[in-house]
C-alpha cells in the first residue's frame, strides 16, 4: 500500500514503485492482484480519495507510459496506473435534493449535467472537472486569482478531443450500474424508434449527445 513512511537511512534512496489497475466498474486494484472483483478491490475511501486528488499524466517515465499512463504520487512513492476502459468511472449517481451529482474513487464528487451527457461506443461519458492537486494549487495562488481562499469553479465542459492521458482525466465514464439506471429514461426518437433521442431527468427532457463534435470517445485505447 503506498503512502507509508521508509525506514530506510540511506541519502536519497530511490522511490519505491507500486502498479495499479482502475476496474471497468471503478474499482481499484494492485496490478499483482488476482482474480479483480469488489471483494479484492481497494476499499479505504481516504486513501481512494487521495489516490484520485493525485491522479495524472505519466510524464516523467516513457519506458512505462505506453502500459502506465498515469501516475499518482503520494511522497516518495510513485504509484504507476493503468485503467481497464477508463482511468475516472463515476459509480453512483445521487440525484435526492436540488443539486444531483456523479460519484467516483471514494467519495470525490461531480455536479451532475445531463445536457453534458455524450453517448459513444454504447457508454456514457461526462465531464469530470478534474484538475490534479498540483494544478488547483497552482491556480489558487495566482495573483490573477482575486481570492486564493475561493473555491475553484468549474464549468461543465466536454473536451473537443480525447486522444491523450491528460484527455482521459476531463471525461468520466459512467458505470454499468449508473449507465443503466438512466436507460430506463431514455426515449426514443419518434420519426426511429430504434434510436435514442432523448433523456428525462427531473421532468425535463434533455437531448443525448452521440460522438462529442465528430469526435468519437473510445475506450482507453492509447
Amino acid at each position: 500500500m503506498p503512502c507509508r513512511s521508509s525506514s530506510s537511512a540511506a541519502a536519497d534512496p530511490p522511490p519505491r514503485e507500486y502498479f495499479y489497475v482502475v476496474g471497468h466498474q471503478g474499482h481499484l486494484f494492485l496490478e499483482d492482484t488476482e482474480p479483480k472483483n469488489i471483494a479484492t478491490s481497494l476499499k479505504d475511501g481516504k486513501f481512494l480519495d487521495f489516490f484520485w486528488r493525485q491522479l495524472r499524466e505519466n510524464t516523467s517515465r516513457p519506458d512505462l507510459a505506453e502500459r502506465y499512463p498515469w501516475v499518482s504520487p503520494c511522497g516518495r512513492e510513485l504509484n504507476w496506473v493503468r485503467a481497464e476502459e477508463a482511468p475516472i468511472v463515476f459509480h453512483s449517481l445521487c440525484e435526492g435534493g436540488d443539486a444531483p451529482f456523479l460519484t467516483y474513487a471514494g467519495s470525490l464528487r461531480v455536479p451532475f449535467h445531463p445536457e453534458q451527457l455524450v453517448s459513444s461506443r454504447g457508454r456514457f461519458f461526462h465531464p469530470s472537472f478534474f484538475r490534479p492537486r498540483s494544478a488547483r494549487r497552482a491556480a489558487q495562488a495566482s495573483p490573477a486569482d482575486s481570492s486564493a481562499e475561493a473555491p475553484i469553479r468549474e464549468e461543465p465542459t466536454l473536451p473537443s478531443t480525447v486522444k491523450t492521458p491528460a484527455d482521459y482525466l476531463k471525461v468520466g465514464l459512467l458505470s454499468t450500474h449508473v449507465a443503466v439506471a438512466l436507460a430506463d429514461r431514455i426515449q426514443p426518437k419518434e420519426s426511429v424508434p430504434s434510436a435514442a433521442s432523448h433523456l428525462e431527468h427531473g421532468g425535463r427532457p434533455y437531448h443525448l449527445v452521440f460522438e462529442h463534435r465528430g469526435v468519437l470517445y473510445p475506450i482507453v485505447d492509447l
